[in-house]
């Protein structure tokens, strides 16, 4: 591969990168996320909860059938999901730790502006791997 072509190729992670949300929620974010669904059921009786329980599970369950979605599908989904909120928090912590956000650090990196720590091989990695996940 030509060394254009690779630039062109890292330019275009690059442009990707910048269009993802690489936001780790907090545990306050987290907190307050499932305090909002506590307060919408609160008001609800058990009848009202198991009604719309199971319309979620009819729903969820006609859509497997329509997309021929299976077990197995399902798994590699969560497996990918894990996976990607793993590189998600190594890449705050890169970010924290170095004080710019993975993309203004990739732009950096492709353009020779970063040495070759160890540290900034492993987040171009990372950044790249979280593209294509």
């Amino acid at each position: 591969m030509s060394e254009n072509t690779e630039i062109e190729r890292l330019q275009k992670i690059a442009d990707k990168l910048a269009t993802l949300d690489l936001h780790v929620k907090t545990r306050e974010e987290m907190e307050a996320e499932i305090n909002a669904i506590l307060q919408r059921t609160r008001n609800m009786s058990d009848e009202e909860i198991d009604i719309q329980y199971e319309e979620a599970i009819k729903e969820a369950r006609a859509q497997a059938k329509k997309y021929a979605i299976t077990e197995e599908n399902i798994a590699e989904e969560i497996r990918l999901f894990r996976q990607d909120n793993e590189i998600k928090q190594v890449l705050a912590d890169y970010e924290k730790q170095y004080g710019m956000s993975t993309v203004d650090f990739f732009r950096k990196y492709i353009a020779g502006e970063t040495d070759d720590r160890m540290d900034f091989i492993e987040w171009a990695s990372l950044a790249q791997m979280i593209v294509h996940l």
